[in-house]
């Protein structure tokens, strides 16, 4: 993955306008998919600059306006386009992209990976979640599950 620090323009997706926000992340290029003129704008007159822990107008206008986000690792994309919350986190498909949380590690520290591997995907699902034995049984998760 590039491991952008900053933001940059980096291509196209579904008729819209990818953008890296320049998270640091050796696993993942985490990027947003702007559709809107305006907000491609103010995102292009921002390329280069450092978005991710900041209060950059950019940044403002990008939860402003909440664009789907594209999550890409070695092994899957993933799109979430539930609207960005800022108060109360969401039940479902959400994104935490904060400074805390982001902090140039590869994965949640409670998590072992062996020295010298990365994570390719990691999956939160809460404890009461209804839907995880359909999910594991139908992506053939059961080890999975099983260690939970």
């Amino acid at each position: 993955m590039a491991a952008r620090t900053t933001l940059a323009e980096v291509g196209e997706h579904d008729g819209a306008v990818l953008f890296d926000i320049g998270a640091s992340a050796a696993t993942i290029d985490a990027l947003v998919m702007v559709s809107d003129p305006e907000l491609t704008e103010t995102l292009r007159g921002a390329q280069g600059e450092r978005l991710v822990g900041t209060h950059h107008p950019a940044l403002m206008a990008l939860v402003a306006a909440s664009p789907p986000r594209l999550f890409r690792s070695a092994l899957v994309a993933i799109s979430v386009t539930q609207p960005i919350a800022t108060e109360e986190t969401p039940h479902g498909p959400h994104t935490h992209l904060l400074p805390d949380l982001i902090d140039g590690s590869t994965h949640d520290r409670r998590i072992t990976v062996p020295h010298g591997w990365l994570p390719t995907l990691t999956m939160h699902i809460p404890d009461d979640d209804a839907d995880f034995p359909t999910l594991t049984e139908r992506f053939g998760l059961a080890a999975m599950a099983s260690n939970r």
